[in-house]
């Protein structure tokens, strides 16, 4: 079967000296948007070859839940001080395709 999540992939590099500050900033959107009805899935990543670089991986059960997840309060505090930590941010939706069953092969 097909999942129907809404699926958020967020790339972070921070500025420099920012790095600590970036990776506290976005730690503390991890408990709040996990509490929210429509998150099925919220996980903070570091890259292991830039200490500055981050990927947060998020799954709405639809694009209503994901759009409410951007009027939240924790939503609004990091970005009114994301620009003080990120150099570069790039924040992409995905759809689920049909998927092959490799079981097969």
């Amino acid at each position: 079967m097909l999942h129907t999540a809404h699926t958020i992939t967020a790339h972070f590099v921070a500025k420099s000296g920012k790095e600590e500050g970036l990776y506290k900033a976005l730690a503390a959107l991890i408990a709040p948007s996990r509490a929210e009805a429509g998150c099925l899935l919220y996980t903070l990543h570091r890259s292991t070859e830039n200490k500055g670089e981050f990927l947060i991986y998020e799954a709405w059960v639809d694009t209503k839940a994901h759009a409410l997840h951007r009027e939240t309060a924790h939503y609004h505090s990091f970005r009114q001080i994301r620009d003080t930590l990120v150099d570069k941010a790039m924040v992409n939706g995905w759809q689920a395709m049909k998927t092959v069953d490799l079981s097969a092969a």
